[in-house]
């Protein structure tokens, strides 16, 4: 919102020679740093102006003196002086500086917190500079307008104002205009919530914004870019663009922008859980702002506050603030303020228990976020509105507010284009409007419709990346771009490499080395996320991905037999559990009284104890039984096949081992497993849009896995910590994934441990100091001999197989051919790292001479095949396992393998015995090959077949192994 200032000539041009005399003076002093000396001069001027009746004279030398008290700040003088000069442009028929005057007053207006005035004054400038044909001054006034449009709540109109000045902008060469245009266009996208385009159009604006002298653009742009990656859960990268926009502001002494940068880092330290640290920024923004004057900041200041009063449990003091805030949004008629803070008060009351008191504000407030069409507040308004009206026994109206807030979620989503991860957290950070929503419909018996809501808490990155189908991203890419992602991930591959080195040699200092490469790996992924973000957002057309729909009720029941239950486990909070049991009749649904705490720490139990032969299960066994399976007996009666769908902790928990009456669920049901109803639905409908295979069955095995002169000479890297803790289940939300190129960081899970003894080689390359000779012997991977018997087997029952075996399993091959075949079966070690998991992998053989492959499989990788394989089984330890992520479910191969194409797939739950898994992969692909089993029911015939062994009771060698996706 700035002009350039106009030359003396076109000012003063035909003005009396004694008047031009003083003004020339004027300059002279100015120019020597003596502007109170300059301010007499202009101001004799304008007397001799007056006293000559020089029209001419007198407005130019108002003009400039209203300009030197701009430029000191002194806004009130020079809104005097250009209100003087104003009037006598117009009696002179001057529109040019008629029109620039008035948009320099609305700027002033702008400082003195007078929206009305500021419109006034921009409204007047554009009409000028249409009469005058001045296009310039046009969009300059129309940009002026969408600004500020944009300040007082109101998006919708600042779009408007906004995109009508970019084409004139364009038209002149103008680029610094354009690229501040381009700057507040996405201001505007991320008030409306939009913020795919709101990044598109930054990155537009950066280029240009760093060659510009002028800093303040650069500076708002890197600020409102700080609040985009906070409102995409990505607070670390918020942080750093504030700490990039505040010293700018500063060196160029806006403190106006530096007060708003110190809030909004307040807000970030406030969601962050650092209270502290958020009220000292608080008190020195509040502070900047009441010395300027600044109603709207010290308003919004005066809100952040409350807000924090009342996450500390203390509404009353917060209801005292919000009212203050309150009461100065209204008086400067700033919508936006007053929408956000009128549900607040909202809250307040709610918070106090007196929802009839807050009815009216929070009524209010949907009505403002509706007209300014502030998408993010509309959902807070109405989440709280349907919260204050169950306070109110009013579930028909709480019913009606929920359906409108998810559906105000799911048009979000929608908007969020390609931005999966932004999906995800979106989806993570308002789950418990879902949860609400779904406690109150099974509260009035609405079990077909809270099962529907259910499938839109689940697996929806997953299930949105199977429906978009395949991009292909490096197409798109222009050639420098598709250089540093591919850098990015390189280094990506190179630290995880590291990683399996520093397991498998575990040397001494091979924790700190561990530690300091987990972090570094951790920085990586967050820079590739950026990149990735950044191309999708420049890149339109791959952001183009479509939503997929969940299923409903009357789809499932198509696809599910007379003989199969589908159990959808949704954890609603701390205390509550929901089981919907869904069969080709309908669904039913129980709700499960729990301590999800007491669950987390049992399900972890449960499966180390399942994990370890010498441990004692069945306590635990019998007790999650009856917790999970028989509040549902009724409903189960007749069905010999079940379709568990876990959610949180549940994800840990190996069903097939549960007990209940001396026998396991394996022995009653067939079981396989999906991460929702509508993830099931999309396994058993892949096949329509799969390419047909060329070949039956290709197994890698017993690759070569070298000595340590296949990690080449890594030692420059740092290291990390050993692989040596237990697993655990997952009771906290952490960041979800999304394409095949973007990373994950902040994990949330330890990589696992091995659990068996050191006579029988383990598949999983895992911890350095845990026993960990039972998979490196000098400093090398362990062989696994059992794998190439499994491999043999496999060719006896399919003559027509390949192997792939030795130093054959090589990574290039395996890529390069699998997307070939009908059956995938990897035996080898897995790997699973928790600082990303799209770096679990498969090991294969040591890559030959001159291979540009590291002889790891990744997830990463996985992704970027177009399988058409009906299943993959990976014959390895701990392949079913991932990071959990909230409303996402568990990511790693299991995910890679379903978006690559591949509907089933067969992996373990825990590092499994090399030579049992070998007779169970035998009995698996006899019962399919000679006796045509389905693939869940060939799967169990081979588990209960080792469980009839007595040396093979225990639940760790007959029961790691679960089918995901289709059964058939």
């Amino acid at each position: 919102m700035t002009l350039n200032r106009n030359s003396m000539q076109q000012v003063l041009e035909k003005a009396a020679p004694e008047v031009m005399e003083l003004v020339r003076q004027a300059q002279q002093a100015n120019s020597a740093g003596d502007p109170e000396k300059a301010l007499q001069l202009y101001s004799q001027a304008i007397e001799k102006a007056r006293m000559l009746k020089d029209r001419i004279g007198e407005a130019g030398s108002l003009y400039i003196t209203a300009g030197i008290y701009r430029r000191q700040g002194q806004t009130a003088k020079a809104i005097e002086y250009y209100q003087q000069a104003i009037p006598l442009y117009h009696e002179l028929g001057s529109l040019r500086q008629e029109g620039v005057s008035l948009n320099f007053l609305g700027l002033l207006y702008v400082e003195q917190n007078d929206p009305k005035k500021s419109q006034e004054s921009f409204e007047g400038a554009l009409r000028v500079h249409r009469a005058n044909k001045d296009a310039k001054g046009e969009a300059m006034a129309l940009s002026n307008l969408g600004v500020l449009a944009n300040m007082i709540g109101q998006p919708l109109k600042a779009l408007e104002y906004l995109e009508q000045s970019l084409p004139p902008t364009r038209a002149l060469g103008d680029t610094a205009r354009e690229a501040e245009i381009l700057s507040k266009l996405g201001d505007v996208y991320q008030a409306l919530s939009q913020p795919q385009k709101a990044l598109e159009f930054y990155l537009k604006a950066l280029p240009t914004l760093e060659t510009l002298k002028n800093k303040t653009t650069l500076a708002q742009t890197a600020n409102n870019l700080g609040n985009l990656y906070d409102m995409l859960g990505q607070p670390q990268k918020a942080l750093e663009f504030y700490q990039r926009a505040l010293p700018l502001f500063r060196a160029a002494g806006e403190k106006h922008n530096e007060a708003n940068v110190l809030n909004n880092m307040a807000i970030l330290h406030k969601t962050q859980g650092q209270p502290q640290r958020a009220q000292e920024l608080f008190g020195q923004a509040g502070t900047l702002y009441r010395a300027l004057g600044n109603k709207v900041g010290e308003a919004t200041v005066l809100h952040n506050q409350a807000d924090s009063y009342l996450k500390q449990g203390q509404p009353q003091k917060a209801l005292a603030a919000f009212q203050q805030a309150l009461t100065l949004f209204q008086a400067l008629r700033y919508r936006s303020g007053e929408g956000k803070t009128l549900t607040s008060v909202g809250k307040a009351y709610s918070a106090l228990q007196q929802p009839q008191k807050a009815l009216p504000y929070l009524q209010q407030a949907l009505a403002i976020h509706r007209e300014t069409g502030e998408r993010t507040g509309e959902i807070s308004a109405l989440s709280q509105l349907a919260l204050t009206d169950e306070q109110l026994k009013r579930p028909a109206s709480a019913e009606a507010h929920y359906a409108q807030a998810i559906e105000s979620l799911e048009r979000l989503r929608t908007r969020l284009g390609g931005l999966t991860e932004a999906k995800s957290t979106v989806l993570a950070g308002t789950l418990e409007i879902y949860y609400r929503y779904l406690q109150l419909l099974l509260a009035q018996g609405k079990e077909a419709r809270a099962f529907e809501v259910a499938q839109q808490t689940k697996a929806r990155s997953l299930l949105d990346l199977m429906a978009a189908g395949r991009v292909d991203l490096s197409a798109e890419l222009q050639p420098d771009e598709r250089q540093k992602l591919q850098a990015l991930r390189e280094r990506a591959d190179t630290l995880n490499q590291q990683m399996v080195k520093e397991g498998v040699e575990n040397e001494v200092g091979a924790k700190q080395r561990y530690a300091a490469l987990k972090q570094e790996l951790q920085k990586t992924e967050s820079q590739l996320q950026t990149l990735t973000d950044t191309l999708y957002a420049t890149h339109p057309r791959l952001a183009q991905a479509q939503a997929a729909k969940t299923v409903t009720l009357s789809g499932l029941a198509t696809l599910l037999p007379p003989d199969t239950a589908l159990l959808e486990y949704v954890v609603l909070s701390e205390k509550t559990l929901a089981l919907f049991v869904a069969t080709h009749r309908g669904v039913k649904a129980l709700t499960l009284p729990l301590s999800y705490p007491k669950l987390v720490t049992q399900a972890a139990t449960f499966r180390a104890a399942c994990a370890d032969p010498r441990k004692d299960y069945k306590p635990l066994a019998t007790e999650l039984h009856k917790l999970l399976l028989t509040p549902a007996a009724k409903q189960l009666t007749g069905v010999k096949r079940l379709v568990i769908c876990p959610d949180g902790a549940l994800w840990d928990v190996p069903f097939q081992a549960l007990l209940t009456g001396g026998q396991f669920l394996a022995q009653r049901y067939e079981i396989s497993y999906a991460y929702s109803a509508t993830g099931a639905q999309a396994a058993l409908t892949t096949k329509a849009k799969r390419k047909q295979p060329t070949q039956t069955l290709l197994a890698i095995a017993n690759p070569d896995f070298g000595s340590t002169k296949r990690f080449g000479d890594l030692d420059n890297l740092p290291g990390q910590r050993p692989i040596d803790t237990p697993s655990r289940p997952i009771d906290t939300p952490s960041r979800p994934i999304d394409t095949p190129s973007r990373p994950i960081d902040t994990p949330s899970r330890p990589i696992d441990s091995p659990s068996r003894p050191i006579d029988s080689p383990s598949r999983p390359i895992d911890s350095p100091s845990r026993a960990f000779d039972i998979v490196s012997r000098g400093k090398a991977i362990v062989a696994l001999p059992g794998t190439q018997r499994e491999a043999d087997a496999l060719k006896r029952l399919f003559p027509s197989a390949t192997l792939m075996t030795g130093s054959a399993a090589q990574e290039s091959t395996a890529k390069a051919e699998a997307t070939k075949f009908r059956f995938l079966h990897f035996a080898t070690h897995g790997f699973f790292n928790d600082a990303s998991p799209l770096l679990s992998s498969l090991v294969l053989a040591q890559p030959s001479a001159g291979s540009k492959d590291d002889g790891f499989l990744t997830a990463r990788e996985i992704f970027d095949l177009d399988l058409s394989a009906e299943m993959v089984v990976l014959s390895a330890c701990n392949t079913a396992r991932g990071v959990q992520r909230t409303g996402d479910g568990v990511i790693g191969l299991t995910w890679a393998l379903f978006v690559a194409g591949c509907p089933t797939q067969v992996v373990s739950q825990w590092a499994v015995d090399d030579a049992s898994t070998a007779t169970l992969m035998a009995g698996f692909y006899g019962n399919l090959a000679t006796k045509k089993q389905g693939k869940g029911a060939a799967l169990r015939q081979a588990s209960l077949a080792l469980l009839q062994n007595p040396k093979h009771a225990h639940p760790y060698y007959w029961a790691p192994f679960v089918l995901m996706g289709d059964w058939r």
